[in-house]
């Protein structure tokens, strides 16, 4: 009687553990690869390293204090850039800029929002290692590069 029992304790406790929840990792996200290429799946940083306006290549006017800018965008539609290892005197502050972004692979742009502006770009280059976008500013062309970190 005690090794049925215990049987039937060993068999029910096998049973129920097999139907317990699945866990999340089952059903992970699907990304696309413009997506992945962005923000790696989790999160991602990016580094400027060529900025053109109007076609000129500008690149060389900016201080290392700005080229060593963090560019960062996340899964959770973050968008944010922060101050590298070097501060400019004029712009102590570790957070440079937080907002958001959407990506719209239809049109081929990149919303961003922040507190003070709202832009869109247009997607010339997304790849793992590269983003290049254009975005015009009172009739103004600005391209930007963009390598990760």
């Amino acid at each position: 009687m005690v090794k049925v029992l215990f049987s039937l304790a060993i068999a029910s406790t096998v049973f129920f553990s097999a139907c317990s929840k699945k866990d999340n990792n089952d059903y992970p996200v699907k990304y696309s690869d413009k997506e992945l290429a962005l923000q790696g799946g989790e999160e991602k940083y990016w580094l400027l390293s060529k900025e053109l306006y109007n076609g000129e290549d500008i690149t060389a006017s900016f201080q290392p204090c700005e080229m060593d800018n963090v560019f960062k965008f996340d899964i959770y539609k973050n968008y944010s850039v922060d101050a590298g290892p070097t501060t400019c005197e004029n712009n102590p502050e570790p957070d440079v800029v937080r907002g958001s972004y959407e990506l719209d692979e239809t049109k081929n742009t990149l919303k961003i929002s922040t507190k003070d502006s709202v832009f869109t770009a247009t997607l010339l280059d997304l790849e793992t290692s590269k983003l290049r976008w254009q975005v015009e500013v009172g009739g103004e062309t600005i391209e930007q590069t963009f390598v990760p970190k």
